[in-house]
């Protein structure tokens, strides 16, 4: 009788061991690190080895261990904020070191206040096109003509008519056809001219420098 409830307490645990084991096995398996193990072959290739459950790994014979890689850890605390990226910019500046702006090439800048373009030729701004009056002294709103002149290298910049006149396109106003009787062009005195043609109205500006700017430019980083 005895030796019947043996073998039948053996199936019992044989049968258990046979339906659980497996798993308890596997559950093992999965909370080991995975280790990979980089090797270096007598010939330069590089070989890894990882079965996927080994806490160690070796390497064949003649194969050099370059590196072991376990598995990614938990995710860390968030780190400090870091300091602000370097902002600083390359200026332009006179020769007295009164800075004119942020520097575009060797005797042009951008003026942050008037947010335009300026170009300088010997210390003075330069005159890029000529600008017409509907009256017969220069004075009065100023236009700019239309026709062939391209309104892309007027849209960023300041335009001068000589000293102490300078102007930006009024780009909310549209082009009309004006009678002119005078203007001022390359920065010369008034000359009387007539011609009917479309033209955009100018805004006044009063640049934020003295001129002539003193020479030679210089530029640093700021």
């Amino acid at each position: 009788m005895n030796k019947k409830y043996t073998l039948i307490f053996s199936i019992i645990f044989l049968a258990i061991i046979f339906v659980y084991a497996p798993k308890i096995i596997a559950q093992i398996i999965s909370e080991l690190p995975k280790v990979t193990t980089t090797c270096e072959m007598k010939n330069g290739f590089l070989m890894s080895i990882n079965d996927g459950f080994s806490n160690f790994q070796e390497c064949p014979n003649g194969a050099r261990q370059v590196a072991v890689f376990g598995e990614q850890g938990p995710k860390g605390d968030k780190g400090d904020t870091g300091e602000a990226a370097n902002s600083k910019n390359l200026k332009t500046f006179d020769n007295n070191g009164n800075e004119l702006g942020i520097y575009i090439d060797t005797d042009t800048f951008f003026e942050t206040s008037l947010q335009k373009r300026i170009k300088l030729d010997n210390g003075e701004v330069i005159a890029k096109t000529p600008i017409y009056f509907e009256s017969s002294d220069c004075s009065g709103t100023a236009y700019l003509v239309l026709g062939s002149t391209s309104l892309s290298g007027f849209i960023n910049d300041i335009i001068s008519a000589g000293r102490n006149k300078y102007f930006v396109l009024n780009r909310q106003a549209a082009g009309e056809i004006k009678t002119y009787n005078s203007a001022i062009s390359g920065g010369t005195s008034c000359k009387t001219v007539t011609m009917s043609y479309s033209g955009l109205p100018l805004i006044p500006v009063t640049l934020p420098f003295s001129l002539p700017v003193a020479m030679p430019l210089e530029y640093k980083y700021q």
